[in-house]
């Protein structure tokens, strides 16, 4: 496959133009393209905006068109061979709609005298999609869920779905309201039981884990009620600090480290832990962390869970990159928190970031660890750690026992805070499909194993 970056999209003067849409390539030898119009060829032609020489391309290949009413986007397929969304090939003159996390694939395997890889791409719309927002509100007012909650404002959008900031109208407690297409999960899902899997990650009950209190259900949607948080997240802590003394930094990733070898416990690898997930719910002095979206992955294929994710790849591990496997390897996770504990001690990352993603990918592909002078005073167990969380082969890297038995974690004494009992005392899952259901009357108790019939944490 070869791909002609000289287009418009990639010209200095468009470089302040408004990014639409990504394309994030799934080829470790092309790059992520930008979706920088409302209409954006893509072909073998000279003149496209997405130039490539496959012969397998099409000179006009496929169209990708945003409605600027809605800011939804279509695919119009203009090949001979074929474009395909999801495996389903679109056809010859017809579109198809395309959503954030959908896989575009617009040249086939073929295996002639020399084999070409498919050449795929999953598609990110970074427009507001006011439409579909609205449509979720008048759904939720119109249920039986809008007499619980008040919803406020959009907290953030993901590939299933949006998080909504509301206020629980009885004890006006503000809440995070997760609302999850179940459409959209069930088109990438390797269970397709949903409920049963979100029932039993409410089972889950750690101070440094994101709180549910309780799990809904509507005809179109799954909304899970979470513990809000408001003192930003870890990401944007490393951004306003240049340094995190060695003290604090062992403290927040001790916190981290709990939470993480509790999920492994319970058979759950989170696969996609960065400072962005970590979340501060007290900044004062020790800071109190939980970590957030550790559910989604044990509904999602491992193919598609590496699709969904956004941003840089850096905090993935080299066995994701270059074979983009998952498994059920907790291995993943400890590469992961082997950077972020890099990052909370250096103040930098192991991998320049400020370049295209395939000199990333192999940076993580060719890994190897230097401790440079941002490490002046760094004490050496604390190095050791690192070294042995960022081992390239994964059956000999730490794990989460390893890491909190290494020496620079066990010989310290950490305070955990006090867990608060749920305010809510409603079911555990609300069927808003049953007529015969009343929201306000508890049926069902989760475990009464766990702390004061706690909800658990998603």
């Amino acid at each position: 496959m070869t791909l002609d970056l000289n287009q418009q999209n990639y010209n200095e003067e468009n470089e302040n133009t408004e990014i639409l849409g990504t394309l994030i390539s799934l080829n470790s030898n092309s790059s992520h393209l930008l979706i920088q119009k409302d209409e954006t060829t893509i072909g073998r032609t000279s003149g496209v905006d997405f130039h490539f020489k496959d012969p397998r391309i099409s000179g006009l290949h496929c169209k990708i068109i945003r409605n600027t009413n809605t800011n939804e986007f279509v695919i119009l397929d203009s090949s001979t061979n074929g474009t395909y969304v999801n495996e389903e090939r679109i056809g010859k003159g017809n579109t198809m709609l395309i959503t954030s996390g959908d896989e575009l694939v617009i040249a086939t395997e073929y295996k002639g005298n020399k084999t070409l890889d498919p050449i795929k791409f999953i598609f990110q719309n970074h427009c507001y999609v006011e439409t579909k927002q609205n449509q979720i509100i008048s759904e939720i007012d119109e249920s039986e869920i809008g007499k619980l909650f008040e919803i406020n404002e959009i907290l953030g959008k993901g590939t299933f779905g949006i998080v909504y900031l509301a206020t629980h109208i009885e004890t006006e407690k503000q809440v995070a309201l997760k609302v999850i297409h179940k459409k959209k999960l069930a088109q990438f899902g390797e269970n397709q039981d949903f409920k049963k899997e979100i029932e039993y990650l409410t089972s889950l009950n750690h101070p440094y884990l994101i709180e549910v209190y309780e799990v809904y259900e509507t005809e179109q949607y799954i909304i899970i009620c979470l513990e809000v948080i408001i003192g930003g997240n870890l990401a944007e802590l490393l951004e306003q600090n240049e340094r995190i003394d060695e003290d604090s930094a062992k403290m927040i990733f001790y916190q981290i480290l709990t939470a993480v070898n509790y999920l492994h416990l319970q058979g759950i690898v989170h696969k996609d832990l960065k400072p962005e997930n970590i979340l501060i719910k007290d900044q004062r002095n020790p800071l109190h962390t939980k970590i957030t979206d550790f559910g989604l992955s044990r509904m999602l294929h491992s193919q598609t869970m590496l699709r969904t994710l956004c941003g840089t790849p850096v905090y993935l591990a080299p066995e994701v990159m270059s074979a983009g496997l998952f498994g059920d390897e907790a291995a993943v996770d400890m590469w992961s928190l082997g950077i972020i504990l890099y990052q909370l001690l250096s103040g930098t990352l192991p991998i320049h970031i400020n370049t295209d993603l395939i000199t990333i990918f192999d940076q993580i592909n060719n890994f190897s660890i230097h401790f440079d002078k941002s490490w002046i005073g760094i004490s050496e167990e604390a190095k050791d750690l690192v070294v042995g969380l960022l081992e390239m082969d994964p059956k000999k890297r730490f794990t989460a026992k390893d890491a909190l038995n290494h020496i620079w974690i066990a010989n310290t004494e950490f305070e955990d805070p006090i867990v608060e009992n749920n305010p809510f005392q409603n079911q555990q899952t609300l069927d808003l499909n049953d007529n015969d259901f009343n929201p306000l009357t508890s049926q069902r108790t989760i475990n009464q194993d766990y702390n004061n019939n706690k909800r658990g944490y998603w």
